[in-house]
Parts: structure tokens; C-alpha cells; sequence
């Protein structure tokens, strides 16, 4: 059944052609994370101004592994690009060179 006030794919999709998703989509991911039971050490993914800083998008430290975060010490890379492939191209790149 659907519920008015939940997101769906199309939301999402609008949602990531807006330039506030660039800013925001670091907040929701941290904000999801830290609603997990994994017993997190240390997460930083900075978001609004602090897209601009150099670095990965988000670190994380994880007691715990879940089906969409990984147990230990993990770095993120992440966008609302609708070429996907291209910017996980681009990020492997620059990470690797």
C-alpha cells in the first residue's frame, strides 16, 4: 500500500537532479547509519559546506557489519550523478593513481 509521506524511486530521482541533494545526501547517509544497531567508533561524512573539502565523502569505523555497511574501517565515495558508471570510473581513478 502506498503511503503519501514515504519516498519512492521517483521521488529519489527528482530529488537527486536538485543541487540540495549534493549537500544533503552525506546527512541522510549518516543520519541512516547511525539509526543501525552496529555500534559505530567514528563516522564523518560531511555535508552541506563540507562537501567542498577534499577527501573521501564519508569514513566510518563499524563494530558490526549490516547487509549495507561493512564491519571495521571503511571510506566512502558517493553522488547524485545520473551517470553512474562514469563517476565510480572517475573516483576509482583518482583513489588508485
Amino acid at each position: 500500500m502506498y503511503h503519501r509521506t514515504l519516498a519512492d524511486a521517483t521521488d529519489l530521482h527528482r530529488w537527486a537532479d536538485r543541487l540540495e541533494a549534493r549537500s544533503r545526501l552525506p546527512e541522510l547517509l549518516r543520519r541512516l547509519i547511525l539509526a543501525t544497531p552496529l555500534g559505530i567508533d567514528r563516522v564523518s561524512f560531511p555535508a552541506g559546506e563540507g562537501i567542498q573539502l577534499g577527501g573521501w565523502d564519508g569514513v566510518l569505523v563499524a563494530r558490526s557489519a549490516s547487509p549495507f555497511v561493512p564491519e571495521g574501517y571503511s571510506v566512502w565515495e558517493f553522488g547524485v550523478n545520473s551517470k553512474v558508471k562514469a563517476k565510480a570510473d572517475e573516483d576509482y581513478r583518482k583513489r588508485t593513481d
